[in-house]
């Protein structure tokens, strides 16, 4: 194994090439720098100098090392900063969650409380929804999951019966068209089945937001031929290039785009109540914290559900 310390003499010595100056820099005598280089090749079993007289040079193994030896240097230079970052880190608070929406309103005004409450923690947000984010929050990977009514109704009672569940908003299924969209010119906000009967409809890929969505519109004679189901950049491409309408919950929209023009169904059964779970043992106190953040911007923006 290469002694790290000698390596980095070498490397020093290789940026000069003069003993009695790379001794002066290192602080240490002209002798004990050639003994360290001597005892570095005999370690190595090469030779990396050209001894001549009061001059040295490096043999080709030396020019070698003299890059390939920088490397290791740089590298774990980097590693011990990344053990130091992680050990400070390991005394920082810290809080996960998983959210399926970054943009709906009592998430990001609650998030955007808490870090500025709480600037010392360490906040993790994972993209997640539905069943894996209620197996998360339940195998203690994840502190926080925000979701919908949906994804609770379809976890396991076993399941449900760790959590600890805070309603958060009443969502609602909304059409959603681009500003040049004729719905769009609706003065109440809202629209009906029969308004989009003769529009090409898309749905969005995500089971949890599209449960009993294909039930509910066959009963209002909406055929499957007329629903396509798409990611999110494809979706956005038909809703602006061939005024289809999207269908989607109410906090999702803004995930679509930032000028989509949402409109209420007024007809339409469905809806999802947006809930905080975790859970119930979770000794986390940034939990509690991250609630009276939702509380304090509940008071402000109006959005609280009250627990029934």
């Amino acid at each position: 194994m290469i002694d790290l310390e000698l390596l980095a003499h070498f490397i020093s010595l290789t940026e000069d090439m003069n003993l009695t100056k790379t001794a002066r820099r290192l602080y240490i005598t002209q002798p004990t720098l050639s003994r360290q280089m001597a005892g570095l090749e005999k370690q190595l079993g090469v030779s990396l100098f050209i001894r001549d007289g009061h001059s040295v040079s490096l043999t080709p193994t030396g020019e070698l090392l003299k890059v390939e030896g920088a490397e290791l240097l740089n590298h774990a230079a980097t590693m011990i900063e990344n053990l130091l970052r992680k050990d400070q880190m390991a005394d920082q608070p810290k809080l996960t969650i998983n959210t399926f929406t970054m943009t709906s309103q009592p998430f990001y005004r609650t998030l955007i409380d808490y870090y500025s409450t709480h600037p010392k923690v360490v906040v993790t947000l994972n993209p997640l929804s539905g069943e894996a984010a209620l197996k998360m929050v339940n195998n203690g990977v994840t502190d926080i999951a925000y979701v919908t009514s949906m994804s609770l109704d379809a976890a396991p009672d076993e399941e449900k019966d760790l959590l600890k569940i805070l309603p958060v908003r009443q969502d609602y299924l909304c059409a959603v068209v681009m500003p040049d969209h004729p719905l769009a010119k609706s003065k109440n906000g809202t629209c009906r089945f029969s308004d989009l009967l003769y529009y090409n409809l898309v749905r969005p890929i995500d089971p949890t937001a599209e449960c009993g969505l294909l039930e509910e519109l066959h009963r209002h004679g909406i055929q499957d031929c007329n629903v396509s189901c798409e990611n999110g950049k494809m979706l956005r491409f038909k809703m602006q290039h061939e005024q289809s309408v999207a269908l989607l919950l109410g906090s999702a929209v803004r995930d679509v785009s930032e000028v989509a023009i949402s409109l209420k169904i007024e007809d339409s059964s469905l809806g999802s109540l947006l809930s905080l779970v975790w859970k119930r043992n979770n000794p986390n106190q940034e939990i509690q914290n991250f609630i009276e953040c939702l509380e304090h911007a509940a008071k402000i923006y109006n959005f609280r559900i009250p627990r029934k």
